[in-house]
């Protein structure tokens, strides 16, 4: 069935589909339940975001790195509790996408200056600013920014620097890329 659904996907096309995500409640059915739809859909040449380590345990974020080959991982703040997971997700320039309101609703967090930013940073962990999901969370990418902006007195500058960083990580293609490369920096100048 599995095979099926990527075949039905890599027939409408791959300027339609760019990447697959996998999430939920990882503590009800782990991401090795899924090691063959992946396997799948890298060989079609989908690239792969898996989210771990939101409710679950470092290790997921592990599994989902080295098993999976997540190119992202969605939420992961639980690798900061394991130097290797973080380690390996700086080495693999494997960016995570932080969710703060998605975090606060989960209870994952009581409010946006205790995400771990800070240890991310020491340990060279590429992160990006996102809104999970914004209808559930009531909340758009720039009300996430503002919230961390306070949250962490981040200049403006860095949070410029946040939103290359959402673009460098992207599953968008290279002309896309630079399309909104090119619209950001005639914002900075205007």
């Amino acid at each position: 069935m599995l095979a099926r659904i990527i075949s039905t996907i890599s027939s409408v096309g791959n300027n339609c589909f760019v990447g697959v995500d996998l999430n939920g409640d990882e503590t009800a059915i782990g991401a090795e339940e899924f090691d063959v739809f992946f396997r799948i859909a890298r060989d079609k040449g989908f690239r792969i975001t898996i989210h771990a380590g939101e409710c679950g345990p470092a290790s997921n974020v592990g599994y989902a790195l080295s098993k999976i080959k997540a190119l992202r991982i969605g939420h992961g703040l639980a690798a900061v509790n394991d130097p290797n997971v973080l380690h390996s997700l700086a080495e693999r320039d494997c960016a995570l996408e932080i969710c703060p309101t998605s975090n606060e609703i989960l209870g994952l967090v009581s409010e946006t200056k205790e995400l771990p930013l800070k240890v991310l940073q020491e340990y060279d962990v590429p992160f990006t600013i996102c809104t999970d999901n914004p209808a559930r969370c009531k909340t758009s990418l720039s009300q996430e920014l503002f919230k961390v902006a306070k949250a962490f007195t981040f200049s403006v500058a860095k949070v410029k620097e946040l939103t290359y960083s959402s673009l460098q990580y992207s599953f968008a293609n290279e002309e896309t890329k630079s399309l909104l490369k090119s619209k950001l920096r005639a914002d900075d100048s205007s």
